[in-house]
Formats: C-alpha cells, sequence, structure tokens
C-alpha cells in the first residue's frame, strides 16, 4: 500500500502480489490490486480483483457467523 500511496504502480503491483503468494485470501490486497489495473488501464483484471476481493471478505464474514453459532 506504501507504493501505491506514492503513485508507484508498478512497484506496488510487485509488493501486492507477493503478499497474494503469501496470502490469497486478503480481501485488502486483492482490493488494492483492483485499483493498480484500474489505474493501468487494465479494466478487466481490475473487475476480476474486485470481484475476488468481494469474495473472499464474504467468506471471512460468514466464517465468524457460523463460529458464533
Amino acid at each position: 500500500m506504501y507504493f501505491f500511496q506514492l503513485g508507484e504502480l508498478s512497484e506496488a503491483e510487485d509488493a501486492l502480489s507477493e503478499a497474494n503468494i503469501l496470502n490469497n485470501t486478503d480481501s485488502e490486497t486483492w482490493a488494492y490490486l483492483s485499483l493498480v489495473c484500474l489505474k493501468t488501464g487494465r479494466q478487466l483484471e481490475a473487475e476480476q480483483a474486485y470481484k475476488y476481493a468481494m469474495k473472499v471478505s464474504m467468506q471471512m464474514i460468514i466464517l465468524v457467523l457460523w463460529k458464533q453459532l
């Protein structure tokens, strides 16, 4: 996120991709990847990353709720 905030989109994408290798269930990482793709004109990839961020986020919410039952 540091590189993204600086506008260093290539470095941001590299760091976010590495973060995804370590943990591909972090919705915030996917959301930032979506933003990087949008800012670099890759609409389809942005949409895919956004959808995955939403999916992962919903899975976590369901898991937390299920554990409370």
